[in-house]
């Protein structure tokens, strides 16, 4: 389960309001990954709490993660690497149903 290193409730709306960056560290192969505050309210509830945010690395498969909200300098913003989206991507769902 995600856990925010933040006390209290810190939500996506907050950190996008304050044009930070989410860093997402996966506790077992320790990969972080940077998102714009600002992508993820587009996809997401602006209240939704950022330790809840739902995570899952793609190299590891764990949801393991650390998350918390980070502000770059220009310096670091100049050189930051985020994710971005880039396309949406339809999954079917399937379920038995009695016919």
């Amino acid at each position: 389960m995600a856990k925010s290193g933040m006390a209290g409730r810190y939500t996506i709306g907050d950190a996008a309001r304050g044009d930070q960056v989410i860093e997402v560290t996966r506790r077992r192969c320790h990969r972080s990954t940077l998102f714009l505050a600002a992508d993820l309210l587009q996809r997401m509830p602006m209240l939704r709490d950022i330790a809840n945010i739902p995570f899952k690395c793609a190299r590891c498969n764990d949801h393991d993660v650390h998350i918390r909200p980070r502000s770059l300098d220009d310096r670091d913003r100049n050189k930051a690497v985020v994710m971005r989206p880039v396309g949406t991507k339809t999954v079917a769902v399937w379920k038995e149903v009695k016919l």
